[in-house]
Parts: structure tokens; sequence; C-alpha cells
């Protein structure tokens, strides 16, 4: 007889009495703590869930944006253009 399974239940014993039977965690369990934890989770996995809520709110932000910039640089070229001929 080869004791395979005689050397495993004396390995077992052998943890059990070193009071190393503690049993670990899944690696799905893992990832889904780190996943709640990171800054993706918190901040966009509600903007993606929410997805067609908050995309006319990024148009409109997007517009305003271009709006300030477009009305920046007028006033800056409409200044230099009152500088050059006054």
């Amino acid at each position: 007889m080869s004791g395979g399974p005689a050397k495993k239940g004396e390995k077992r014993r052998k943890i059990i009495r070193d009071g190393k039977n503690r049993r670990l965690k899944s690696p799905v369990k893992i990832n889904k703590n780190n996943m709640e934890k990171s800054v993706f989770y918190v901040y966009f996995y509600p903007v993606l869930t929410a997805y067609p809520y908050f995309l006319p709110h990024f148009y409109f932000m997007v517009f305003l944006l271009g709006l300030f910039t477009s009305l920046l640089l007028y006033g800056f070229s409409f200044g230099s253009w009152f500088v050059f001929f006054v």
C-alpha cells in the first residue's frame, strides 16, 4: 500500500492541531471587496448605471464649456483689437 490517504489525513490533523484551520476567502469575494473600495466603483459606477439619465447633463456641460471658451476667446480678441486701435 502506498499510504496516500493516510498521509493526507495526517496532514489535515496536523493543520487542525496547529490552529491553522481558518478558511481562506474566495478570490471572487476579495475582488468584490476591493471593487467597493476603488475609485471607479465609488465615483463612476453610479454614473455608468444611470447612463441615460446623465447623458443630457453631460451634453449640456459640454455645451456650456464650449460657450464659455468661445466667449472668453472672443473677449480676448476684442480686447487686443481695442488696445491695438486706441
